[in-house]
């Protein structure tokens, strides 16, 4: 008997941006666990990518069992989004502890987006403004929503105009390495024939509007032409930020 195809196939792709002389973007493809990543170090903060690179890398290991999450996860090993959840939330601690030990990475944050896919299901975990969206039926929609004063401001009652307009609406309310706990948020979705899930940083849907990355994403032959695709793209639109965007179709 041959060996079995994967159900999927995924590539990443990432760019300091025009204006930025380093990239603190870190992303993680690793089909063989079913795990997709992508993480933002938090700008004016320091060591901004290194926080980004131990996020995927943290999580990446713990979902792999090559580190111990602590006993007494919420559903052992059952309850594979549970899993997903405490692997974020032990990086956050890991994160958070480096930064406190020394000066040059004191209060070092970043954000995290992704996604594990197995038995039929997605498992999304997100804090901060990293995003991940899906294509299906030529439909885009954004699976996450963002962990922003803006959005804190709406869900209080406030008109989303005006919003959006507040100085600090970008500002993040949720980020890796803040504090030595953070909350996440987690969703547990089906997977269909044809999806496209698009895991990427603001730096691509900050300044690329939707409808253009749901044609970059319906029309690429590849999951690499669509990430490579959508970097360049971020580009051309100016590029003012590190940008990095995972595919998996």
């Amino acid at each position: 008997m041959g060996a079995r195809s994967s159900p999927f196939e995924a590539a990443g792709a990432t760019h300091p941006g025009r204006r930025r002389a380093a990239n603190e973007d870190a992303f993680a493809v690793l089909p063989e666990i079913g795990l997709f990543m992508v993480a933002d170090g938090v700008a004016q903060k320091a060591a901004g990518d290194v926080a980004a690179a131990m996020a995927v890398d943290l999580v990446a290991r713990y979902l792999r069992g090559d580190a111990t999450l602590p006993t007494g996860v919420p559903g052992d090993d059952q309850d594979p989004l549970a899993l997903f959840v405490a692997a974020v939330k032990r990086a956050n601690e890991r994160i958070f502890h480096v930064g406190q030990r020394r000066d040059d990475r004191r209060g070092m944050a970043t954000t995290f987006a992704g996604v594990q896919v197995g038995a039929g299901r997605v498992r999304i975990v997100h804090a901060g403004d990293s995003r991940v969206y899906r294509l299906r039926g030529g439909m885009l929609e954004p699976m996450t929503e963002d962990h922003s004063f803006a959005n804190a401001m709406i869900a209080g009652g406030m008109p989303e105009a005006e919003a959006l307009a507040l100085p600090r609406a970008p500002m993040l309310t949720r980020a890796l390495g803040v504090g030595e706990s953070v909350e996440v948020s987690a969703r547990l979705e089906s997977a269909a024939p044809g999806d496209v899930l698009l895991v990427c940083t603001d730096g691509l849907h900050g300044v690329v509007a939707a409808p253009e990355m749901a044609r970059v994403l319906a029309e690429a032959a590849s999951a690499r032409a669509a990430a490579e695709a959508l970097v360049v793209l971020a580009n051309e639109r100016g590029g003012p930020d590190n940008v990095t965007a995972v595919v998996l179709r």
